[in-house]
């Protein structure tokens, strides 16, 4: 009989190390889930530029960042109205960086 509450309570610590470990997965697999869409930060655009740089338009605080991303650092090297990005990226057919880009300098200009 003693054996039999060993199996037993070896089976329930192992479920229930599986349950946390499957739950730990989901977390890092899916993420934590937001509400709204009162998110401080909006990545509008991205074009690489070689293997390990690229150019990123991020809109935070009602600006958008032009931005330069290697693999050690990150270079601010423009800051626009959000304003002029949204209109850029609605008038837009093609939603690439470079069309959107293009638009906000012709119309910053």
């Amino acid at each position: 009989m003693a054996e039999i509450d060993i199996l037993r309570i070896s089976a329930s610590l192992i479920s229930i190390l599986a349950l946390i470990f499957l739950l730990a997965w989901m977390v890092r697999r899916i993420g934590w889930v937001r509400g709204g869409s009162s998110r401080p930060m909006h990545l509008v655009s991205t074009q690489s530029l070689g293997p390990r740089a690229q150019l990123a338009m991020v809109e935070v605080g009602g600006r958008c960042l032009v931005l330069g991303v290697t693999a050690h650092q990150v270079t601010l090297l423009d800051t626009l109205p959000a304003e002029q990005v949204q209109r850029a990226d609605a008038s837009e057919l093609s939603s690439s960086f470079a069309g959107a880009l293009k638009a906000v300098l012709q119309r910053g200009a």
